[in-house]
C-alpha cells in the first residue's frame, strides 16, 4: 500500500529514527530543539494526512489538514536546514574530492561552502523582501483557514539565513 509506504518514509526520515548520539548537541549551549521538533511534527502531519484520506470515502474530511500541513512542513524544513548544515548532513557528491590531494580538496570544499552560503543568504534576502511585502500589504492565505502570509514567508529568511551563516562559518573555518 502506497499510503503505508509514505508513512514509513516519513518516519524513517525522522531525525531521531537513528537514535541519539553523543555529538548531537549544537555548539554554544544550543539544544536539539529544531530536529526534535521535526521528528515530532512530521509523523503527526503524516498521521493527520492519512486520517484525512481515510475519512474522504465516508464523506468526511479534516478541512484544516492541507493548510496546516503546508505551513508546518515549510517551517519544519527551515528549522532543520541550519542544523543539517551544521551536522554535514546535506547531500554532497564527494567522489571527485576523494581523488584530489587533501589541500586541493579542502580548498574546493571552502569554495563550495562559500557558494552555498551566498546562495542561502540571497534566498534569505529575497525571502525577507517577500515577508515584508506580505506584512505591509496585510496579505492573507487564500485557503479555508486564512492566516497572514508573513507567517509562512518568514520561514525562508529564518531558515536560509541561519543555514547561510552556518555554511559561511564552515567556509571560514575550513571545515
Amino acid at each position: 500500500n502506497s499510503l503505508v509506504s509514505l508513512f514509513r518514509l516519513v518516519l524513517a526520515c525522522s531525525w531521531r529514527a537513528r537514535g541519539p548520539r553523543a555529538d548531537d548537541a549544537l555548539p554554544h549551549g544550543s539544544s536539539d530543539v529544531d530536529p526534535m521538533t521535526a521528528s515530532i511534527v512530521r509523523p503527526l502531519l503524516a498521521a493527520a494526512v492519512t486520517l484525512d484520506v481515510l475519512l474522504r470515502p465516508f464523506g468526511a474530511s479534516l478541512i484544516w489538514v492541507f493548510e496546516i500541513t503546508e505551513l508546518l512542513l515549510l517551517w519544519v524544513t527551515m528549522l532543520a536546514l541550519p542544523w543539517v548544515a551544521y551536522k554535514g548532513g546535506h547531500i554532497s557528491v564527494d567522489v571527485m574530492i576523494s581523488y584530489l590531494p587533501p589541500a586541493t580538496a579542502r580548498q574546493l570544499k571552502v569554495g563550495v561552502n562559500l557558494f552555498v552560503a551566498a546562495l542561502c543568504l540571497l534566498i534569505a534576502y529575497h525571502g525577507w523582501g517577500a515577508t515584508a511585502a506580505a506584512w505591509t500589504r496585510g496579505l492573507e492565505s487564500a485557503g479555508l483557514m486564512q492566516y497572514p502570509l508573513w507567517l509562512s514567508r518568514i520561514a525562508l529568511p529564518f531558515g536560509f539565513g541561519l543555514g547561510g551563516m552556518e555554511f559561511l562559518r564552515q567556509a571560514l573555518s575550513g571545515t
